[in-house]
């Protein structure tokens, strides 16, 4: 039967799916428009069931904070290629989860949680079902790997960066003991260093103090067991020891700690250094509470 283009407009605007495909949904179901709709859904699950083998080696990173600043999502959606990485649909998905993460609150802390919670703006389906609809959109598997979500637990703001169209990307909660202070200018300039700086450098601790010293020493039995590699002539065991302790400064502490690495952007000061002058500048107490990086498939 003849499907009138009017018809196959209005699906298409419905769903999403190509002209093509509603013009043969249409075909199917003698031209009735809901069951049309209902035909391809029933198609897009088996599309997507099909898919979900496929690995996911694509994808992008996003964030998201919301209008007042007091909540942060930093989220992973992966996918099989770049080009559906850089589709609109893929894109607006990317928005939808990070918002929806927002919302759902912390008790909804993984991607087994998220899929089974009715969608924000239509609680009819729920986001696993929108993933299956994206995935038959798309023609690839699609998959939420992973998210973190921030809520500023005190004065303060919540900043993030992403790098590399979405290859990178970096969650900063930065405190400070002062109203004026967190309002200022200068302290969102710091927070927006301070991603950078992250997403740059690597960094997995804010402070030493933030690492165990189970993982301090495991690090040192390393160091050591080096040394009692090296075929030279062995050392006193106190300068052993300094030795290693110097490697834990300028290797271990220096890589791996925000505060004990050298700035970005002026690699004669240290992070903790910059920080100081902004408690004078500023005249309020600032602090780095916590940090998340994400890397593409990381």
């Amino acid at each position: 039967m003849a499907i009138a283009a009017e018809k196959i407009k209005e699906l298409r605007d419905t769903t999403g799916i190509s002209i093509m495909k509603c013009k043969d949904a249409l075909a199917e179901t003698n031209g009735d428009l809901a069951k049309a709709v209902e035909y391809l859904q029933r198609k897009g699950l088996k599309v997507a069931e099909k898919k979900k083998d496929k690995a996911t080696s694509s994808g992008r990173i996003t964030s998201f904070i919301q209008p007042d600043g007091k909540i942060g999502v930093l989220l992973e959606l992966g996918c099989e290629t770049d080009f559906a990485a850089k589709n609109d649909e893929f894109t607006t998905l990317l928005n939808d989860l990070s918002r929806q993460v927002a919302t759902v609150g912390p008790t909804i802390d993984s991607p087994e949680k998220l899929i089974d919670q009715p969608l924000l703006n239509d609680n009819k389906i729920k986001v696993g079902d929108l993933l299956k609809n994206k995935i038959a959109k798309l023609g690839e598997n699609i998959v939420l790997k992973r998210f973190t979500r921030f809520e500023l637990g005190s004065t303060g703001l919540i900043g993030s960066y992403i790098h590399g169209n979405g290859k990178v990307g970096v969650l900063l909660e930065l405190a400070s003991d002062s109203e004026p202070v967190a309002k200022n200018e200068e302290f969102a300039v710091l927070a927006k260093d301070l991603c950078l700086q992250i997403a740059a450098l690597s960094a997995k601790f804010v402070s030493r103090e933030h690492i165990t010293p189970e993982n301090i020493e495991k690090q040192k039995e390393f160091y050591r067991h080096e040394m009692e590699k090296d075929s030279g002539k062995k050392k006193p065991p106190q300068i052993i020891e300094k030795i290693i302790n110097g490697k834990l400064e300028k290797l271990f502490f220096a890589e791996n700690c925000l505060l004990d690495q050298p700035f970005i952007k002026d690699d004669k000061l240290k992070i903790s250094g910059l920080l100081k002058n902004k408690i004078a500048q500023l005249g309020g107490q600032i602090t780095v509470k916590r940090f998340v990086r994400f890397e593409l498939n990381g």
